[in-house]
């Protein structure tokens, strides 16, 4: 009930910014129609891209979840760690990424922003691949953490957080890195950005939503069959 209340709270506070912030600027101006010819490339397909990113990215963390699972527990402090852990990569790498997709487009256009995309997927799927060679030895660790960390619940809490960070962190990572690349090649040299980012972030969260629900409830239970 205290979590709830909390959360609600934080909800009305942030409400209550939002309306104070809108009157203290201007109205903008009408933004001109983006260009054909504004070095943007086409949100269609960037939006499959955004749309398979998000699917891969949700079955990634489905999958994660129910390995930490085994390790961690089923308990909500558990699953608190494990979805920190995945959301820190995600929100770091997307605070990263504006920069980094400005430098690619400023030094190469478009060209450099797609091959820094494509870079990334690649770094994604090596990383997940590379970590499952870690899988089997989680146990082990987890034991080493408790008898280092388990003097008290804090301790072990943080010991726990630090295991699922070395699962989840460096590909989500680059996952929170990819969608900023997305969105500047989508808009090119249009300052208007409202319509690429709203439309992938839309096929980024269709992606998701059958990500988490073809990977928690068709794909996993078939692989175990």
């Amino acid at each position: 009930s205290a979590t709830t209340a909390t959360a609600a709270t934080a909800n009305v506070l942030l409400c209550l910014a939002a309306l104070a912030l809108s009157r203290t600027v201007e109205a903008l101006p009408p933004s001109e129609e983006t260009r054909e010819d504004d070095g943007g490339w086409s949100l269609t397909t960037l939006g499959v891209i955004a749309l398979m990113a998000g699917f891969s990215s949700l079955l990634y963390e489905v999958a994660w979840f129910r390995l930490m699972a085994l390790i961690l527990g089923a308990s909500a402090y558990a699953f608190s760690v494990m979805l920190f852990s995945f959301l820190l990569g995600i929100g770091s790498g997307g605070w990263l990424g504006g920069p980094l997709a400005d430098k690619l487009y400023a030094k190469g256009g478009l060209k450099h922003v797609l091959k820094g995309l494509a870079v990334l997927q690649v770094g994604i799927a090596f990383l997940t691949w590379a970590a499952m060679y870690m899988y089997a030895e989680l146990p082990w660790l987890f034991v080493v953490v408790y008898d280092v960390m388990g003097v008290s619940p804090l301790m072990l809490w943080i010991g726990k957080l630090l295991l699922a960070m070395s699962v989840m962190v460096p590909p989500a990572l680059l996952m929170g890195l990819a969608f900023p690349l997305l969105v500047r090649a989508a808009a090119g040299e249009s300052l208007a950005l409202g319509k690429p980012v709203g439309r992938l972030y839309g096929w980024n969260t269709v992606g998701a939503i059958f990500g988490a629900g073809l990977g928690g409830l068709v794909l996993l239970p078939w692989l175990f069959v």
